[in-house]
């Protein structure tokens, strides 16, 4: 019952309660334009030039254009450029389009050094604690012993297996619903940031349309991440959004790589862009709702020296006494880019 934290794993330790991790981020490789382009023009405004030098080959994303433009000058956001770069030929081109950097070659020994090194960016999470504790009596722990409890020899460690399960369940349902607390104290409960919080942030691909989960709904999923960087690879939600996928066409779902089954339950799903998604059930999940992640930027980081642990306690009277605790986050790298989450989805009768 702990599918999503068996799909993620464990990653990096955190070293405090405040778990703060950097953001993975390269430099756009898109510039927008700031004026449209005529045919013969050969200055070129765009909205942000960081990231270019001169040099650079661009290329305008728009339907049916396939000229090249060299930089050959920057001047703050205005661009100098030779039109129809090589064999291509001069068009004329829309304001506030989508310009492809193709490439910011160099000559032969060039000697310049033009800085655009981008500035990290930092997220964070609020270590959880998770404990539970067990008191058995000697008198239970002598029945045990003495065979009264058929398959339980030892009650205490019986109690011990069976705590600690809950708190991986507690761990994982933690990990897609709490929401994180204001900054932890004496007085105030430290809580993670779940992946439903991360991922339903302003700015995220985060769906709430009603409708019911199909494979145009999937597709779209997909390529709002892809559209952002990302490749998800993964699709999480509980039994009544992921069997629906056995109803899908049967050339899309999957039962392995390569294999093609229909009305069975699935494990993989091909979308139309060539992606196969693994499917993963995880019973914890709203019924109304996925999420598609890149399992790669997600984990769980345990706190340095607080992982889980089961250590006893100091005995009172005829009794023995555990604890089983450990302090535990949750990272998502570039939440809000490289995965999407669907709400509000139809839940079949």
């Amino acid at each position: 019952d702990t599918a999503l934290l068996g799909l993620i794993g464990m990653g990096t330790p955190s070293r405090g309660v405040k778990h703060e991790f950097n953001e993975d981020a390269l430099n756009d490789y898109f510039v927008t334009a700031a004026e449209a382009l005529d045919d013969s023009e050969v200055t070129f405004s765009i909205t942000d030039a960081a990231q270019l030098r001169v040099g650079a080959v661009i290329k305008d994303q728009a339907a049916g254009k396939s000229e090249l433009l060299l930089v050959t000058a920057i001047s703050s956001n205005d661009l100098t450029v030779t039109r129809g770069y090589g064999t291509t030929d001069a068009e004329t081109h829309a304001d506030a389009g989508t310009w492809l950097i193709v490439g910011m070659p160099v000559q032969h020994g060039d000697e310049t050094i033009t800085d655009i090194s981008k500035v990290r960016s930092t997220a964070f999470n609020y270590t959880q604690e998770f404990k539970r504790t067990v008191k058995v009596s000697d008198q239970l722990m002598a029945e045990a012993m003495n065979g009264l409890h058929p398959g339980v020899p030892d009650e205490l460690k019986y109690q011990i297996i069976q705590r600690t399960l809950e708190i991986k369940r507690e761990l994982n349902t933690t990990a897609i619903h709490m929401v994180i607390s204001a900054a932890p104290s004496d007085t105030v409960y430290a809580t993670m940031k779940g992946l439903r919080e991360y991922l339903v942030a302003s700015g995220g691909n985060n769906v709430t349309t009603s409708e019911g989960l199909s494979e145009k709904v999937v597709n779209k999923l997909y390529r709002q991440a892809w559209d952002d960087g990302g490749d998800p690879a993964d699709l999480v939600g509980g039994a009544d959004q992921i069997t629906q996928f056995s109803g899908f066409n049967a050339g899309k779902v999957r039962v392995a790589p390569s294999d093609r089954v229909a009305g069975v339950f699935v494990e993989r799903y091909l979308t139309e862009y060539g992606r196969e998604i693994s499917l993963t059930l995880d019973r914890w999940f709203q019924k109304d709702e996925v999420a598609l992640i890149t399992k790669e930027k997600v984990y769980i980081a345990p706190f340095q020296g607080r992982a889980l642990l089961g250590e006893p306690l100091a005995r009172i009277g005829n009794a023995q006494r555990w604890q089983i605790s450990g302090s535990m986050t949750l990272v998502v790298k570039n939440a809000t880019k490289a995965h999407a989450y669907h709400t509000n989805l139809t839940v079949p009768a």
